[in-house]
């Protein structure tokens, strides 16, 4: 299947591509093939330096490995998406990013390291005004 829809060409429309079939994919539960599109992805933005690409790669991975209970590299994913986003201003990347470890931290009850990416994330979002994700942070928080 992967030979078959593998863009040919090193552009930036074959990385945005691979990393929509990763985050499709996880939602739809195919966690392997979420995970090895966004590794085709990240390995692809890495050769061009789309560093835009690169967050998001490891962005939709720490998705996945949190789906599917993988802690650990859920967390070590989205850590690793964080400095891309600050070096691109992506607030919006970091602040999501932040508050997915927050839910990880929460799933593993550590209530206290939760609540603080909650309020960094939320200082974040009201910073730049995105009401969509400061919806989305407060459903996050009531469950």
């Amino acid at each position: 299947m992967f030979r078959e829809i593998r863009p040919s060409n090193n552009s930036f429309a074959a990385i945005n591509c691979w990393n929509s079939l990763s985050l499709e994919n996880s939602n739809r539960g195919y966690y392997i093939i979420a995970e090895k599109s966004a590794y085709e992805a990240l390995a692809l933005a890495n050769k061009i330096g789309f560093e835009k690409g690169i967050a998001d790669a490891y962005y939709h991975l720490g998705i996945s490995f949190s789906r599917r209970s993988k802690y650990d590299k859920a967390i070590e994913h989205y850590l690793k998406a964080i400095p891309v986003y600050e070096k691109l201003n992506d607030k919006d990347g970091v602040s999501w990013s932040v508050m997915l470890i927050a839910v990880v931290d929460y799933y593993l009850a550590n209530k206290e390291k939760a609540e603080k990416g909650y309020l960094r994330s939320l200082a974040i979002f009201e910073e730049t005004k995105n009401r969509i994700s400061l919806a989305h942070l407060n459903n996050s928080a009531i469950r």
